[in-house]
């Protein structure tokens, strides 16, 4: 804690220096970097709490204080007055309906709260509660809020499938114009994240229409996510707009999580337009906002923005350092949230659901056997008409049924002897490259043995028969010296031939770009790669050169093979003696507690744990990988 105070200021100070010039060049366009959480609730409704000694106005303060904190973007505060109205449900009402509302009520707020705060699994636990509780009652309008919230969870998630039948069945039974207007908001979200620009587009003009209220949370949440699709589409002057509108209106109506996204997406389109200095300005006050307000998920993301942005200026001393806290920063969100308690309240909600649908079903069925009923007997008289037409049917049936199983079981057993044969083959394969491979080494173990036999064995014997005679003059000594220097030589000319010459002759840096190079050419895959400083670089013993060309090899070859990815970035740098390689793509991605370790990663860790080093893997579903490895530096 007492390190991100300490950060908090220092960013402070910077952002004080940089945004004077910045905002004299400018003129118009104003940031707010904040000290402290500003005022977003009356002192009237805190004296009117205080003054309180009824349950139920005190329940109403309660849930009126979370709902202006929530609107605001304060998650902890949210979290507590939640917390403060859930035990007020617990503790002190009487009747079961309003204990009931409430506790709906809190948890609601306190779904709500998590998932501002970036507590996504916390979140959809109490959105399960709550709505296993509103089962029990024909709450609609809470119900539908709560379902909101769950959606909006699964969409953070990445469960997009599930986001999407929840908000689209909100759309067909919900009736409040702030409802309907969120959820077109994230079904065009949705439609963003897939591609569909134009979609997405009408999703949010719709969702604008329906709150009709420029001014609105969601209204302005619709604009900022419109400048996003004129940014993609290259129109940005109208995204700077759209951004800048964002910005000026969130502060006037104290929407201050709304306020740092804006920020977050001004920094990132002055990255994409080569405004480094801007895009470091702009981002690092939103991670100073983000600090102060302890907001985990929103730091990841100015996080992430940083990190490019860092990239794009060169700076991977600073981009590597950010990496390391957005590790952090993800482990601190696993570790906070209670995964078990989802899995039961999921597990809770679905079987409600699956109950009240089997009741439907129990009522349309009891209708059914009425209609049935008076239909049996003319069906009867019908079935008994056919039943000498069926008989020789289902006869023919049958034979054609068992001529379609010995035909399946003939094409099995061929199946089966296809199999069988690509297997020998490929066993054969296997076999005749094996034999090649020992055939070599033994070809080369041979030649190396006649070589230390023929040459370096008879250098040595005559140099011991001159060096073992009494007499050996001045003419005797030089000659042994010739014999032991000749011998020296064609020892390094043995251990030369055991190294490959590539890694003797050029410079490692301009090796590897060479090979990044031709995979570049013949790919679809873009690659870029950076070594600071290639002297020292170059200077590296040729034991750790090997290992990380075929490290580097192997990277690159899973991800062309797993990844689909269009952008490869990869650098080298060292550092304290300490060599560092970044590698990053953004391709498919992979889930590390769900996917088990192939051989291409074992033969990595193989290598790195060969020469003392460590790997650190970052990688997530549809949000590409990004792999560190660090390795101590042998010099040559």
């Amino acid at each position: 804690m007492q390190n991100r105070i300490n950060l908090f200021f220092l960013i402070q100070v910077l952002l004080i220096c940089i945004l004077q010039n910045s905002l004299l060049a400018q003129g118009q366009i104003n940031f707010t970097a904040f000290g402290h959480q500003p005022k977003t609730v009356p002192d009237s409704l805190f004296v009117a709490l205080s003054a309180s000694t009824d349950v139920d106005k005190t329940a109403q303060l309660f849930t009126q204080i979370a709902k202006l904190h929530l609107q605001h973007g304060n998650s902890d505060s949210v979290l507590y007055y939640a917390k403060k109205l859930d035990t007020l449900s617990l503790g002190s009402l009487k009747e079961t309906s309003k204990n009931n509302t409430f506790k709906q009520q809190s948890l609601l707020l306190l779904g709500n709260g998590n998932l501002q705060k970036g507590f996504f699994d916390d979140a959809m636990a109490a959105f399960f509660h709550g709505l296993n509780l509103t089962n029990k009652q024909k709450n609609y309008d809470l119900r539908h809020e709560l379902q909101l919230g769950l959606g909006k969870s699964y969409f953070k998630k990445d469960s997009i499938g599930k986001a999407a039948a929840l908000f689209t069945q909100l759309c067909d039974t919900s009736e409040s114009p702030q409802i309907l207007a969120e959820a077109n908001y994230y079904l065009g979200n949705i439609q963003l994240q897939q591609d569909n620009r134009q979609k997405a587009k009408n999703y949010y003009v719709k969702a604008q229409e329906l709150i009709n209220d420029q001014n609105s949370k969601v209204y302005l949440a619709a604009t900022l996510t419109l400048g996003n699709i004129h940014a993609l589409n290259q129109e940005v002057n109208l995204a700077y707009l759209n951004f800048e509108q964002v910005m000026q209106k969130s502060i006037a109506q104290r929407y201050y999580d709304l306020y740092t996204q804006a920020i977050l997406r001004y920094g990132q389109l002055s990255r994409e337009q080569e405004n480094y200095e801007v895009a470091e300005m702009v981002l690092s006050m939103g991670y100073a906002n983000s600090l102060q307000w302890n907001n985990l998920e929103m730091q990841k993301d100015i996080i992430q923005g940083l990190i490019a942005t860092y990239k794009a200026k060169g700076d991977f001393e600073n981009a590597y350092a950010l990496m390391t806290q957005f590790v952090r920063l993800n482990k601190e969100l696993a570790q906070q949230q209670n995964k078990e308690t989802i899995k039961e309240l999921q597990v809770q909600y679905e079987t409600v659901q699956k109950e009240n649908e089997i009741l439907a079903l129990k009522e349309t069925q009891l209708q059914k056997e009425n209609e049935l009923d008076r239909q049996r007997t003319i069906k009867k008289a019908v079935l008994y008409g056919f039943l000498a037409v069926l008989v020789p049917i289902i006869g023919l049936l049958v034979v054609y049924y068992q001529k379609l199983q010995t035909q399946s079981k003939l094409n099995q057993q061929q199946e089966e002897l296809s199999q069988q044969r690509m297997k020998t083959l490929m066993n054969k394969q296997e076999l005749a490259l094996a034999k090649a491979g020992l055939n070599a080494q033994h070809q080369e173990r041979s030649r190396i043995a006649k070589q230390l036999h023929d040459s370096i064995g008879g250098n040595l014997a005559g140099i011991k028969l001159q060096l073992s005679s009494p007499n050996m003059d001045k003419e005797v000594q030089k000659e042994v010296a010739l014999q032991v220097n000749e011998t020296y030589e064609l020892v390094r000319e043995i251990s030369h031939d055991l190294t490959p010459k590539k890694f003797i002759q050029d410079d490692f840096s301009a090796l590897l770009k060479d090979y990044l190079k031709r995979i570049d050419q013949n790919a679809t895959v873009e690659i870029s790669f950076s070594a600071h400083p290639k002297e020292r670089i170059n200077l590296i013993s040729e034991k750790i050169k090997v290992e990380l060309y075929q490290i580097t090899q192997e990277l690159v070859t899973n991800t062309l093979k797993h990844a689909k990815a269009k952008h490869i970035d990869l650098h080298i740098n060292i550092l304290d003696d300490v060599l560092q390689l970044l590698f990053e793509d953004d391709g498919f991605g992979f889930n590390l507690q769900n996917t088990s370790q192939g051989i291409g990663l074992k033969n990595i860790k193989q290598r790195l744990h060969y020469l003392q080093g460590t790997i650190v893997i970052d990688s997530a579903l549809n949000r590409g990988t990004a792999i560190t490895i660090e390795i101590p530096v042998l010099w040559s």
